[in-house]
This record gives structure tokens, sequence and C-alpha cells, in this order.
């Protein structure tokens, strides 16, 4: 897979070498036009089991209420093409790790992308 945008994984102390803005949403997960095309950015990085961190517990909810306001906000009349882009794939050829399952189906029943792309037909 091809990564794209800035990824907040946390180093192993947990703490991050950078600071964090102080309201979300931030620049985890934004969208814009070009043309005819909706592209959107989300972090997938807080789907991995090894980020507990209270930050990523704010960070899941809010991604996934914006990005779902923004999908549903998406005007087909003059939109063709929407375009989702994350770090971690949906979808692998072999079974590396669980992030693809997890991004696709939600943790612990909540929070799955794959159901909310399939809802406003994401083409990419």
């Amino acid at each position: 897979h091809m990564p794209c945008g800035a990824s907040p994984a946390l180093p192993s102390s947990g703490r991050s070498p950078f600071p964090f803005p102080p309201e979300l949403p931030n620049n985890w997960f934004y969208s814009w036009e070009v043309n005819n095309t909706h592209f959107v950015f989300v972090t997938t990085e807080i789907y991995g089991t090894e980020f507990g961190t209270d930050l990523y517990l704010q960070v899941l909810p809010k991604q996934y209420d914006w990005l779902k306001k923004d999908l549903a906000s998406v005007d087909r009349s003059r939109i063709n093409f929407v375009v989702v882009m994350g770090h971690r794939p949906l979808y692998v050829s072999r079974n590396r790790d669980e992030y693809q399952y997890v991004i696709r189906n939600g943790i612990l029943g909540e929070y799955a992308l794959e159901p909310v792309f399939k809802q406003y037909n994401v083409d990419l």
C-alpha cells in the first residue's frame, strides 16, 4: 500500500515528540475537492491495538462522526468520485496484521469504516 498523510503514531514512551493541538478535529482528518472529485483523508493509525491512549480514544469517535457528516454532505450531482485515503489499507493480499480487519469492522463493533464507505458510495 502507499502511505499518505501524516501518521500520528506515538513512540513507545507514549509521548509525542510534537505538541498536539488542544482541540479536535485537527489535521488528522480532512477533506477537499478538486473539479469533480471529493478527497478525504482519515487517520487509520487510531485503529491499532497498541493505541489505547486517551487522545486516540478521543479522536476515534470525532473522526467517525465527522466522516459520516462529510460524506453525507457530498453533492453527487456535481461530484462524480469520492476518494478516501488513510495510511493503512482496508484490504491486503495476505493477513500480516489485524489492522485491516479492525479498520473495516471497527473496535468492539463500533466505528467500522467499511459500512460507512458502502453507505455513501465511496468510489476508491
